[in-house]
């Protein structure tokens, strides 16, 4: 297998074929965290082969986050979901994305997704009605607690981590901010 898109031979599939054969990281290319993990497949297996595969993998792993994202955020029937992502995933970006320039937006589309599930769980948690009135009890017995509980919230500190290497992936993760 070889690389077809221009982009994945210039840049996407070049910078882990530099990795193997600097046997280290590299200077002077723009944020490149999922090439890291593709650099895998010739650090470990010694192969392109799974340099692509690593690649596509990222698609996989979005359309696994976006049935999770589904069944949990917006509880949709599981029919009409595997319908939605039947029909996204046959949409000519990510067939092209899949199959013939194989790029890290797809793994990039798996991490974003991955820091909107980490929000709605944030959101679930923050704005049940069972929530409040146990941080009311509470805060009445131990108001220390509560504000360390807001300083160091375990979601907001991974939805942190994600977007740092989401944007150490891409800088148009930039766009998920906004």
């Amino acid at each position: 297998p070889f690389p077809r898109g221009y982009d994945a031979l210039t840049f996407y599939v070049n910078i882990p074929a530099l990795i193997d054969d600097h046997s280290g990281l590299i200077q002077g290319y723009s944020p490149y965290n999922w090439s890291l993990f593709m650099a895998l497949g010739l650090i470990l297996f010694n192969q392109v082969e799974t340099v692509l595969v690593l690649s596509f993998i990222g698609g996989i792993l979005a359309l696994i986050a976006i049935f999770r994202l589904g069944r949990y955020w917006l509880n949709l029937d599981i029919n009409y979901l595997m319908f939605g992502i039947a029909i996204l995933y046959l949409t000519p970006t990510i067939v092209h994305q899949s199959s013939r320039e194989q790029k890290v937006d797809l793994g990039l589309l798996y991490i974003s997704l991955i820091i909107v599930l980490i929000f709605s769980y944030w959101l679930k948690k923050h704005f049940s009605e069972k929530k409040e009135r146990v941080d009311s009890a509470e805060a009445s017995i131990n108001p220390s607690k509560k504000i360390t509980e807001k300083l160091f919230d375990p979601y907001i500190v991974l939805i942190g981590l994600l977007s740092g290497f989401a944007f150490g992936t891409k800088f148009t993760t930039l766009f998920l901010f906004f």
